[in-house]
């Protein structure tokens, strides 16, 4: 375990998502919802570039899923989505009251969103699910915040 935690910082942020959400898949295999299991692995297996463009698939045809990290989904989704790129994270942020789960501030959104987007894209829902499936919020904050590039 210690030397995945040597290697870890050393890892590009994007590569660092796709190892950790794909630990959790591995991990949580019979819990996990297929559909999210099968988007993760997507999102995992497509070029770092296109990562964003899976993710943004993946929460647009789960929204059960997207509602647990974001109550209001998909309004906030959609406006970020319109929003000029230095707003994307502000208006997320706030859209969704992201504040509330104490994941991460609204700067550290930006910083995910600009160095892992599809990861980040896929961090708030993921995180809620942890937690409702038995993850201690702790140990749920700092998987998730290593998978976001945080």
């Amino acid at each position: 375990m210690a030397e995945i935690q040597d290697v870890m910082p050393s890892l590009a942020a994007d590569m660092r998502g796709a190892l950790v959400s794909r630990a959790i898949v591995d991990a949580c295999e019979k819990k996990i919802p297929t559909g999210v299991q099968s988007g993760i692995k997507a999102v995992n297996m497509a070029d770092p570039v296109d990562r964003a463009v899976m993710a943004a698939h993946l929460v647009l045809e789960l929204p059960s899923f997207s509602k647990l990290g974001c109550a209001k989904f998909p309004a906030p989704f959609d406006a970020a989505t319109a929003a000029a790129p230095a707003d994307k994270a502000r208006v997320l942020y706030t859209g969704c009251d992201y504040g509330k789960l104490g994941l991460m501030s609204q700067a550290e959104l930006a910083t995910a969103l600009n160095r892992a987007p599809g990861h980040a894209i896929l961090a708030a829902p993921l995180y809620k699910w942890l937690i409702d499936n038995g993850v201690a919020v702790d140990a749920a904050r700092k998987i998730i915040r290593a998978m976001a590039g945080l």
